[in-house]
């Protein structure tokens, strides 16, 4: 299920921190992908934060090589013997997978692991538009994965909400499914929606 960013917990208004965990278990499965979302033209600062909330030494990015690997959302940071830290991530995918076989439908712990050089990444950032980037809500292993991001591209350039919050079937009336756990209208998923709004056009 979803929580509450540690820094913006503004697309809970109206919310108790429960709605999204009945959401998540009992309206129809699971309510994020298992991948994380692609951002490009971050600015220097914002690609930091980007992968400091994936896990990252923000203090590592920038200076010597310093490789994200990413396996089904998960990641494993390394500046040296990457095999190590790739053969790491690959043993504890599988044992997500084994310790909850539900999973194996949506995660390959045999599929292949991609590797980011971090600090090449952010030396390629300068000269990015989006200033910030704010987390809105996380999940997944340790919390690590943010579904929705807050860009914001500096005073009087507007800001942009990003999500990849699972929400066909969930928002209005007539295109639910039958069943105990079929997909249907949800208040909780209509209200998270409505606040991301509220969130776009905050001051």
């Amino acid at each position: 299920c979803v929580h509450p960013s540690m820094g913006d917990a503004s697309l809970w208004a109206d919310l108790p921190p429960q709605a999204t965990q009945l959401w998540n278990g009992l309206r129809g499965g699971l309510i994020a992908p298992a991948a994380d979302m692609e951002l490009a033209g971050l600015s220097p600062d914002a690609y930091v934060a980007l992968w400091a909330e994936r896990g990252a030494d923000p203090a590592l990015i920038g200076g010597r090589p310093y490789y994200a690997h990413e396996l089904a959302g998960r990641y494993a940071f390394s500046t040296e013997d990457h095999e190590a830290a790739r053969d790491d991530l690959r043993q504890r995918v599988r044992f997500l997978v084994e310790d909850a076989p539900a999973l194996a439908s949506a995660i390959n712990p045999e599929a292949p692991i991609r590797s980011h050089d971090l600090s090449d990444g952010y030396r390629q950032s300068t000269g990015g538009a989006a200033q910030g980037l704010t987390p809105l809500a996380n999940c997944g292993m340790n919390l690590l994965r943010a579904p929705v991001m807050a860009v914001d591209f500096g005073p009087g350039r507007g800001r942009l909400i990003l999500s990849q919050l699972l929400t066909a079937g969930r928002l209005a009336e007539g295109h639910g499914e039958p069943g105990l756990y079929g997909l249907r209208p949800d208040p909780a998923a209509q209200q998270v929606v409505l606040n991301m709004m509220a969130r776009a056009l905050a001051e």
